[in-house]
């Protein structure tokens, strides 16, 4: 199946964007997201929210990136992942993260509804389905950021 792309204006998103992450004064101020994602349109944009929201972006085109990247960077707090890349798909790419770094969060964002149970399955802490919702990304980010710190305190 081939999904329609979507258009939309990236300075309408900029500029219209209002939430915002709240921290407490105890919180790292040093937020590293890491978007597994190999369509770049779907990159930039979420990196557009992850940014407004405080936090620096990392990219890797395709699921063995993921995995080194979260390797060889201990600053990443939480890993927006794909599940279709080229070289190592999201599932994959999620279980060896996760037996990397069992604490760092990851959500597993796709175009298809259908594979929920896959995603926990491979070890994914949240699920989003496309297209993305800034406020559900804020709130996700919220949430699982905040748990990350206060566990690595």
């Amino acid at each position: 199946m081939r999904l329609p792309l979507l258009s939309f204006n990236l300075k309408t998103i900029i500029m219209t964007t209002t939430f915002c992450m709240t921290e407490t004064k105890d919180e790292k101020n040093n937020k590293i997201v890491l978007v597994a994602e190999d369509d770049y349109s779907s990159y930039k944009l979420l990196s557009i929210y992850i940014t407004k929201n405080g936090a620096e972006v990392l990219w890797a085109k395709n699921g063995l990136e993921a995995v080194e990247i979260c390797s060889q960077n201990r600053e990443i707090c939480l890993v927006f992942m794909d599940i279709n890349m080229p070289v190592m798909d999201g599932f994959d790419a999620t279980k060896k993260i996760k037996e990397l770094r069992n604490d760092l969060p990851v959500i597993i964002q796709t175009a298809y509804n259908d594979n929920e149970t896959k995603c926990y399955e491979a070890g994914c802490d949240d699920f989003i389905v496309k297209p993305l919702n800034m406020k559900i990304i804020f709130d996700m980010m919220n949430k699982y950021i905040r748990e990350y710190n206060h566990g690595n305190e």
